[in-house]
């Protein structure tokens, strides 16, 4: 059993008050009059009932216990939380060079960081979460976790790189270590070429926006003859 306010416990330092103010209630009075001829019918009446009043007095004092310790229970919420069919969920984040780009501010890698943290927040309790990172190579950065502190710590510190993204072979290596998640959750600019796996549960978060895609495809330099000189052949390809 767990409780989610267990801060209400300390209304149960309020028991022990309730006892000291029974046991120091008023007492009688001890009096010397000059005679108890009129109070002998009284006393009488007096003894009759004394029984059931100390009984009163005494069921006074449970329930009042009794009633502190029901609104505490209120109080704290007390109950047994099963994660029986918590999800397996895997994150990939798209690391490549192609992320750095600044057309969703501050930039597209940026951007995903935030989302993915947005989304392990979102998630339930007891859901596992294992994460991957995808640029040129694939990385398992966190096997299944319920620990969402430590999943968000990892996002943080990632970067991106300077290297071509290959999302493909990452859905495939996962593919093949059996992990069977219940969904996996990509965050990507799309640029890759190759249709995705069906047989994997994806939900794909794109990072970019319509625009002129023109690249630099191959870059060469070779020596002119002259001392001190070179020439470089630059390939620009618009895409668009």
């Amino acid at each position: 059993m767990s409780f989610l306010s267990p801060i209400y416990f300390l209304f149960l330092l309020s028991i022990p008050i309730v006892i000291i103010l029974y046991l120091l209630r008023t007492r009688r009075q001890i009096l010397i009059v000059p005679s108890v001829y009129l109070w002998k019918r009284y006393t009488r009446e007096e003894l009759r009932y004394s029984v059931l009043k100390k009984f009163l007095r005494d069921i006074l004092l449970l329930l009042q216990i009794l009633a502190i310790i029901l609104l505490t229970l209120g109080l704290v919420k007390p109950g047994i939380f099963s994660y029986v069919g918590a999800r397996n969920v895997i994150f990939i984040i798209d690391t490549s060079c192609s992320m750095q780009a600044k057309d969703i501010k501050p930039t597209r890698f940026d951007s995903a960081k935030r989302k993915a943290l947005e989304l392990v927040d979102s998630l339930g309790r007891g859901t596992n979460i294992s994460l991957f990172s995808s640029d040129s190579k694939t990385r398992f950065l966190l096997d299944y976790t319920t620990d969402k502190t430590k999943v968000k710590e990892v996002i943080n510190s990632l970067s991106p790189a300077d290297t071509e993204g290959n999302i493909i072979n990452t859905l495939n290596y996962i593919e093949k270590l059996g992990k069977k998640p219940d969904v996996i959750y990509l965050f990507t600019d799309g640029a890759f070429d190759r249709d995705i796996p069906s047989s994997l549960p994806i939900e794909v978060f794109t990072f970019a926006r319509d625009s002129n895609n023109v690249g630099i495809t191959s870059i060469s330099a070779r020596d002119t003859g002259i001392k001190g000189e070179k020439e470089i052949f630059i390939r620009i390809e618009n895409f668009s």
